[in-house]
């Protein structure tokens, strides 16, 4: 028993010592002096693994910049429409919905709006208001170089429930009203190489594109520039 006794006396007494060494080492503020190199060590490589992951990130910011630079690069050349500005627009013969012929061409000697949209796009949606009364300032005027201006809507649909419906509730009530049935796959979207919904192209009385995708304001601009002045 005196043994054991003997053997605890000697633990405590060093689990005591190391607890009062722990504590004197935190106790002051600066480290001893002995303790300096190591420190200094510490500090040192703390130093260069901040610079090697500061490197790291930088790089990284660097390579997701391009990818994104890239990626909106080549969206943008995907989702570009076949034709540009100054180009014929390409002939278009299908049926309205009451089953009469019709032909782009036909419309010629007018400005003309060619309005890809859907049913399922919510910017063509809340566009139709805007579009709507554009048709209204402009369908009955007279132009410098043209008998008027009309609207062709085409419609990019997998079928035409929503379509007939969209078309009366937002009261387009223009007559040239064509589906593309198939979605992106129709020949009249292919043709186009319409990608995205809503697409506008603006065809002058020769038939040629004189805008691609422009606003209503910038629309409203461009037709009014060109209205006959009355006095």
């Amino acid at each position: 028993m005196s043994i054991c006794n003997e053997f605890y006396s000697l633990q405590g007494n060093k689990a005591k010592n190391n607890r009062q060494s722990v504590f004197l080492f935190f106790r002051f503020p600066v480290f001893p002096f002995s303790r300096f190199p190591v420190c200094l060590l510490l500090i040192i490589f703390a130093i260069k693994l901040l610079a090697k992951c500061m490197k790291d990130l930088l790089l990284m910011i660097g390579i997701c910049v391009l990818l994104i630079v890239g990626y909106y690069t080549i969206r943008g050349y995907y989702l570009k429409p076949r034709l540009v500005q100054g180009e014929k627009a390409f002939e278009i013969v299908d049926r309205l919905p009451d089953g009469t012929g019709f032909s782009l061409s036909s419309l010629k000697g007018k400005y003309v709006l060619l309005d890809f949209w859907g049913s399922w796009c919510g910017p063509c949606i809340e566009s139709h208001p805007a579009l709507v009364q554009l048709y209204k300032s402009f369908h009955e005027q007279t132009f410098t170089d043209a008998s008027g201006f009309d609207i062709v809507s085409i419609a990019v649909e997998n079928n035409d429930r929503n379509w007939k419906y969209i078309i009366m509730h937002d009261q387009l009530t223009w007559p040239y009203q064509l589906l593309a049935l198939n979605l992106f796959h129709s020949p009249i979207v292919k043709k186009y190489n319409v990608k995205q919904l809503p697409t506008k192209f603006l065809i002058n009385p020769e038939g040629i594109i004189i805008a691609i995708d422009p606003s209503i304001a910038q629309l409203t601009k461009m037709l009014d520039s060109r209205l006959k002045n009355e006095n």
